[in-house]
């Protein structure tokens, strides 16, 4: 939804992705509906604190991964202030382990069969905005 703040999610999915990457496995599946806005917003604001890169330089390698990304106004506004906060404040994160081709971004399905955390986001305002979810994928709805 174009009003949804999906910025509050940002560090939450970050340290899950972090932890998830950890794994023997070493994979991770982030998956919405539709796979155009929702869960590239979240992937670009990792790509984005992870490498130092602006929203421009994330969303440029997003596109040859998947050229349908197309994250909705409010989340573009939302990166855009992401963008600024990270700009703003001194990251410590090494991205050392991140893949120069693709960010840590496994856009091969055999990744869903291997992923080892389960994350679930929800839109609605109730305390389970955040629970485990059965399979091995990144769903926000």
């Amino acid at each position: 939804s174009p009003s949804q703040n999906i910025r509050k999610h940002f560090d939450e999915f970050i340290d899950f992705i972090d932890n998830a990457l950890r794994l023997k496995t070493n994979k991770v599946l982030v998956h919405c509906s539709a796979g155009i806005s929702r869960s590239p917003t979240l992937v670009l604001a990792y790509m984005m604190k992870k490498n130092r890169w602006t929203l421009e330089e994330a969303f440029d390698k997003m596109r040859k991964l998947r050229k349908i990304v197309d994250p909705n106004v409010s989340f573009i506004i939302q990166l855009r202030e992401w963008e600024k906060h990270i700009i703003t404040t001194s990251a410590t994160t090494s991205t050392s382990d991140m893949n120069d081709d693709n960010s840590g971004i496994n856009t091969n399905s055999s990744s869903t069969r291997s992923a080892s955390n389960t994350y679930c986001g929800s839109t609605s305002k109730s305390k389970t905005d955040t629970k485990p979810c059965s399979d091995s994928v990144i769903i926000v709805s």
